[in-house]
């Protein structure tokens, strides 16, 4: 079979490379744009492991799993479970982390609500224009009902410099409760703390002010506050998340050993992340044919280290 051109490609009718390059061992939308993974939670009512990301700019869709292997939309088409549109997000609804039993011990999820753009680090920042709001599902996580209230954390703390205020991150830690104190959500959790972190750069040699390059390393460690010191947190082991260009924004949730996935095989409490797999290197390759693949971007459910 003859692979077509460069310019064939380009010049082809929408959709008409959608199954050309679509992986069959990716979570993907029915179509559309993926961005950051985010929202992940265990529901405990069902044990379904709920896998959320950012759809085409505008809000969140998810999918769900029982076994890790097979995944099904949420909603039908891949439609989304929380949107846009409200008195706190009126522009745009950012990265978000779900509480399993929040508000009237149903899943919560809290998020960056968005009312103005742009929004870049070399731009100046407006405040006030990203804000912390919960949500909450009744539903099963098809819809996320936004509350009628303002934002619970409504801008940066005073005097820091912020290019940006964005995508909270809720977690339960026993070692951050012990030293730190009750300022956070918190339960208990067996084993060392597992943190994944965002890289971004220039290649050698290195360039100020350049985000050309994106990575994920991953870090396994322990939390402790020596006597008058701050609270520490000392690797053990450390790595990549995903090697090579093209993984960026990886996201994880708590998959308790309660969880139909974990039941299924036996597991105990594990900690699972996904990562964002670009095509066109984030929106940077010239010339990409997205409108006749019809789809951009996967996630991949990273090996533990």
């Amino acid at each position: 079979m003859r692979l077509p051109s460069a310019a064939e490609v380009l010049v082809g009718s929408s959709g008409s490379l959608f199954e050309t390059w679509r992986t069959k061992i990716h979570v993907l939308p029915p179509a559309g744009r993926i961005g950051d993974p985010c929202a992940h939670y265990n529901d405990p009512k069902t044990g379904w492991f709920h896998v959320q990301y950012l759809y085409n700019g505008t809000g969140i869709v998810g999918v769900q799993t029982d076994d890790l292997v097979y995944y099904y939309d949420i909603d039908e088409n891949g439609n989304y479970t929380s949107v846009a549109g409200g008195a706190n997000d009126p522009l745009a609804v950012f990265d978000g982390s779900v509480i399993p039993r929040g508000i009237a011990d149903k899943p919560t999820l809290l998020y960056t609500s968005v009312s103005h753009l742009p929004i870049h680090w070399a731009l100046p920042y407006t405040r006030g224009s990203e804000s912390q709001s919960l949500t909450v599902t009744y539903d099963g996580g098809h819809n996320f009902t936004k509350l009628d209230r303002p934002p619970v954390i409504p801008e940066p703390s005073e005097g820091l410099d912020a290019t940006a205020f964005r995508d909270p991150y809720v977690f339960q830690n026993k070692d951050l409760d012990d030293t730190v104190g009750t300022r956070v959500f918190l339960y208990n959790v067996n084993g060392e703390t597992f943190i994944t972190l965002g890289v971004e750069g220039s290649y050698v040699p290195i360039t100020e002010s350049v985000t050309s390059m994106h990575g994920m390393l991953w870090a396994s460690g322990n939390i402790s506050k020596p006597d008058g010191g701050n609270v520490t947190f000392v690797p053990t082991m450390a790595g990549v998340l995903d090697w090579g260009t093209s993984s960026y924004a990886a996201a994880g949730k708590v998959l308790p050993a309660t969880s139909q996935a974990s039941e299924k095989s036996g597991a105990p409490d594990r900690f699972i992340s996904y990562v964002w797999l670009t095509g066109d290197v984030f929106g940077g390759v010239t010339g990409f044919p997205s409108e006749q693949q019809g789809w951009q971007n996967t996630l991949l459910l990273s090996a533990p280290p």
